[in-house]
């Protein structure tokens, strides 16, 4: 059998430049000390991270790349599980954010984000009221006012009377109202994507991760039951109709003692109240039984994707890739991934 090849294909195009983008992959990979991919699936803006040898100075000379040059870069692997069969993980496009120098020898070290270096997403604070307005309305003017596309994959979309953007980012602004709503945001250049995890979580495994026989290199297990909750109880009180409308939710298994989650907020049916009483719960409890595994470099494994690891005993079960970082350097091609142990009945 043919051993694996691991190589990078990267594309460039220069900030100032109105030509398109040029393939510098051969001329770069001679240089390339270490390579670093990570690949969020909510809250954070994916990114990259490239080491170049520069003891000749090209890339701190006339070759100097610039913040807000933008590289497209993709993950190759050839004679991989299929013989001859090219595998191929599409990191996406970045722009440089950091450029930093070391030495001697001279190291050059790029890190590039998904979201556009130019954009006012990140840092500029503002104000704004928002008025009868739907989540992928404010998902839609936000993201076209930073040059992006939006993709909203959610079954329901959240209305509101009235909420405002208090000296936030709209980058801040969202992640909050999408906490709020149960709803998982994910930056990557060219959109803004608002997905529910429940329904990414419902899906076929991708694969099954044992602990003998596989390729794990190191792993770890935490359980954390601080911050959670074994029921939630939703209560509000209708001034108009002087009646409490109460619902209280217990997850299947959940344990007969311990904390119970109380939630006052306006509900106009038992339905309702049952909706928002198994969202708040799952929100504070999804975090309960986190796992960390580093293994051979697998393009599969990106976020957002659901695996089964067995062999660990009461670790054992159902996980969703929340972070998936893919690394490639003198030492090979590696990825860490870190889990979440997927909430069984909400």
């Amino acid at each position: 059998m043919n051993a694996r090849r691991t190589a990078l294909e990267i594309k460039y195009l220069a900030k100032d430049s109105v030509g398109q983008e040029e393939d510098i992959s051969k001329g770069i990979g001679l240089f390339i000390l270490s390579f670093s991919y990570t690949d969020s699936a909510s809250g954070q803006a994916d990114d990259l991270q490239l080491t170049l040898e520069d003891s000749r100075g090209q890339w701190q000379a006339s070759r100097k790349p610039k913040k807000g040059d933008t590289l497209k870069v993709a993950l190759l692997i050839k004679n991989g599980e299929e013989t001859g069969k090219e595998q191929r993980l599409e990191c996406g496009a970045f722009q440089v954010d950091e450029i930093s120098l070391s030495g001697p020898p001279d190291v050059l070290n790029l890190k590039a984000i998904a979201v556009p270096v130019v954009s006012s997403l990140r840092g500029q604070k503002k104000d704004k009221a928002w008025e009868a307005v739907r989540l992928s309305v404010i998902l839609g003017e936000i993201a076209a006012k930073g040059g992006l596309e939006k993709y909203f994959a959610c079954a329901e979309d959240p209305f509101y009377s009235r909420v405002e953007q208090n000296q936030q980012s709209d980058l801040e602004f969202l992640q909050m109202l999408c906490e709020k709503a149960g709803l998982a945001l994910k930056i990557t250049y060219s959109k803004i994507v608002i997905f529910d995890e429940q329904m990414y979580e419902g899906k076929p495994v991708l694969l099954t991760i044992k602990k003998r026989g596989s390729t794990i290199l190191n792993y770890s297990f935490s359980s954390n039951s601080r911050d959670c909750y074994s029921a939630c109880k939703v209560s509000y009180y209708d001034a108009k109709t002087k009646a409490t409308l109460a619902y209280e939710f217990k997850p299947p298994d959940s344990p007969d003692t311990g904390q119970v989650l109380v939630i006052n907020e306006k509900v106009d049916s038992a339905a309702e109240a049952e909706k928002l009483a198994k969202k708040l719960l799952r929100q504070k409890n999804k975090e309960e039984n986190k796992a960390s595994l580093t293994l051979a470099g697998d393009v599969r494994l990106v976020s957002g994707k659901t695996v089964m690891l067995e062999g660990w005993g009461r670790y054992d079960g159902k996980y969703i890739i929340e972070q998936a970082k893919h690394d490639y350097g003198s030492s090979g091609y590696q990825v860490s991934v870190e889990l979440r142990k997927i909430l069984e009945g909400y």
